[in-house]
């Protein structure tokens, strides 16, 4: 006689797949927002790299993850230094850099 294995499936209640679903969704707006903000970083950098806009300059150091966790987890660029040309890119980039000196370079 072939007997086939009864196999138990997984059981849960309505209550409990609510419940992790709600522990689930608490850390996700937090890492959108760290993904959102890395995103932006990268993308300030970047727009000081073009030759036409020389106005900003990161100086690289050891990486210093207390202030900004989320640069740990993605695997962001830290900065020291970030001199910039006007006060529209200054307020970016201390809202974007955490760890870094934020300064107004002086004009000629």
């Amino acid at each position: 006689m072939n007997q086939k294995s009864r196999r138990r499936w997984w059981q849960f209640r309505l209550r409990t797949l609510l419940i992790a679903a709600a522990l689930l969704a608490l850390p996700l707006p937090w890492l959108g927002m760290q993904w959102n903000r890395m995103r932006q970083r990268e993308q300030f950098i970047a727009n000081t790299q073009n030759p036409f806009h020389p106005q900003i300059y990161c100086a690289p150091r050891v990486a210093d993850y207390s202030r900004d966790p989320g640069l740990w987890l993605f695997g962001g660029r830290t900065a020291s230094m970030i001199a910039v040309g006007n006060e529209e890119e200054e307020a970016e980039a201390r809202r974007l850099f955490l760890e870094a000196h934020v300064f107004e370079r002086q004009k000629p």
